[in-house]
């Protein structure tokens, strides 16, 4: 199997790239573009905007989705296996997934791809979302059923063409004890299988390695508390029947491969993941417990934070019949803060065109109380060439402020300082 590594965000010529990793340009091009089409675009967060892979002619663009594809032409020998390892373009990610992965919303960011494979890691992604339907109902549905027995006292009843006396008796409610267990079981096998996956395909790439690891220990540590939360139900599985609960016992799987095609994969998508810990550092900026306050909006004190939703909309909602989705909306009472993620450095310039337009719409569109205020962060600030904050008047009553913050999983934080200004 030959694995040919690559940087998110990598502009490269394939023919250079496949005599580097020693493949045919034909097989490196055919795996980049089913990566491109085996990345699913929907996750429980709703549309990823990630870029994805592509290829035009001999030019290509790596994405900026960090992991493994492994793509295999099932018409071919072993010959024909390709592995390409994403790597990411800053130090420390795995502290970026770490951050998302213990805010408390009820999504993740991993990608949920296009594999027939039954145990790739590219299954488990979907663990997370399936974990929750099984914790919403070993939490909510009722541990003990009412039946009706036949007895020597109790109320008359007619039962097959007779009259008996019953009476009720609680039973415990093992169709849902046995989906519950058998879920959770299926689980921890499909895990114990990924890792395999992880250390054949990851071996040489350890900040990747790192993400997978944290990944499948995070998914085992969700389990766990599932598990917590079933308690005694555990312990009443007979091996039978699930009843109504059969859906929770279905097996965690992606999609199906496209005709001679196997994949295996494992992808988040940075973009996404560093909009997540963006927010992870506004949060503990502010300090105090984090509390839900809606879908997702979560809330420190007074202080409410919108995640890919604005908390108002005066225009585009009446125009379109939904609001605006900024990466990250602070309000704190009729103070509303817009704030733009942007997984790159701007030290070569500031915001391109359709950016700056868009952060102008939401700006008019959902801040108040006669200032507009943006925050733009990025891994590294505009150069001492550009100011670090912008400020002029919309109208005499109106003025507006885009500042720009640095935060890098390297170590990097401003956003401290920043909200000591913003909400003071």
């Amino acid at each position: 199997m030959a694995v040919c590594r690559i940087r998110e965000g990598e502009l490269f010529l394939i023919s250079e790239k496949a005599r580097k990793c020693n493949l045919e340009p034909s097989k490196l091009r055919a795996a980049l573009l089913n990566m491109r089409a085996a990345i699913s675009v929907r996750s429980p967060l709703g549309v990823v905007d990630t870029p994805r892979p592509d290829v035009r002619g001999d030019r290509a663009f790596s994405g900026f989705w960090v992991g493994a594809y492994e793509y295999k032409d099932k018409r071919e020998d072993r010959h024909g296996e390709v592995t390409l390892v994403v790597e990411p373009r800053v130090e420390n990610y795995v502290e970026m997934v770490r951050e998302a992965a213990a805010l408390p919303l009820r999504f993740h960011v991993f990608a949920l791809g296009s594999v027939e494979l039954a145990h790739s890691l590219a299954v488990l992604t979907s663990a997370v979302s399936h974990l929750w339907e099984v914790y919403r109902a070993a939490s909510r549905e009722p541990r003990f059923l009412t039946e009706f027995v036949e007895s020597s006292v109790g109320f008359l009843d007619v039962a097959k063409g007779r009259t008996v006396l019953l009476r009720r008796r609680r039973v415990p409610n093992r169709a849902l004890a046995n989906a519950v267990v058998f879920a959770l079981r299926r689980l921890v096998k499909d895990v114990e299988k990924a890792r395999d996956f992880a250390k054949e395909v990851l071996g040489e790439s350890p900040e990747v390695k790192k993400v997978a690891e944290f990944y499948l220990n995070y998914i085992l540590h969700m389990a766990e508390a599932v598990l917590a939360e079933v308690g005694d139900l555990a312990y009443w599985a007979d091996g039978g029947e699930f009843g109504e609960y059969w859906r929770l016992a279905l097996p965690v799987r992606g999609g199906g491969g496209r005709g001679g095609e196997l994949a295996r994969l494992f992808l988040v998508p940075s973009t996404k993941l560093y909009e997540l810990y963006v927010l992870a550092q506004f949060l503990k900026a502010v300090g105090g417990d984090v509390e839900l306050c809606g879908s997702r909006c979560l809330k420190v004190g007074n202080t409410r934070f919108y995640f890919n939703k604005a908390p108002v909309s005066r225009i585009i909602k009446q125009l379109t019949g939904r609001r605006p989705r900024p990466d990250i909306s602070i309000k704190q009472g009729e103070k509303v803060v817009v704030v733009d993620a942007k997984y790159r450095e701007l030290n070569r310039g500031r915001l391109a065109l359709a950016d700056a337009i868009r952060l102008a719409a939401y700006l008019l569109d959902v801040a108040r109380n006669g200032r507009l205020t943006a925050v733009v962060v990025a891994l590294e600030k505009p150069t001492l060439d550009h100011p670090p904050v912008i400020r002029t008047k919309l109208t005499p009553m109106l003025d507006i402020e885009v500042r720009f913050v640095k935060v890098n999983p390297s170590g990097v934080n401003e956003v401290r300082a920043l909200l000591s200004e913003l909400l003071a």
